[in-house]
């Protein structure tokens, strides 16, 4: 009687795999939600509430003081709040453009 290997090679076991639970959300560098006029979140979250700029739901700002992509967002027709605000990384629009020429696509790879 023969007996015949059936596991797979370490290789292919060894390599990583795309994941959704690995994905974290990012702003792209040439957004059109970034608000440039404030550069922390504490004046952003206010002005918009002022009604000083027309964002409908979310919008991304940088903080000076603390080196770091904010998204900031509001429920369904409420009030922009600091409850409501996240650290996020910023994506260069290049990267971005690379991965749409290249042809990949999150049903390709099986994102």
């Amino acid at each position: 009687m023969q007996v015949v290997d059936m596991s797979l090679p370490l290789q292919i076991c060894a390599q990583p795999r795309w994941s959704v639970r690995k994905t974290q959300e990012a702003v792209g560098s040439d957004s059109p939600s970034i608000l440039h006029a404030h550069r922390n979140v504490t004046s952003a979250v206010e002005m918009l509430n002022f009604g000083a700029h027309k964002f409908p739901d979310e919008c991304y700002v940088y903080s000076d003081q603390r080196q770091q992509w904010f998204k900031l967002w509001r429920e369904k027709g409420g009030w922009w709040s600091f409850d409501n605000t996240m650290a996020v990384p910023r994506v260069e629009a290049d990267l971005i453009s690379l991965w749409l020429t290249r042809g990949w696509s999150p049903r390709r790879c099986g994102c």
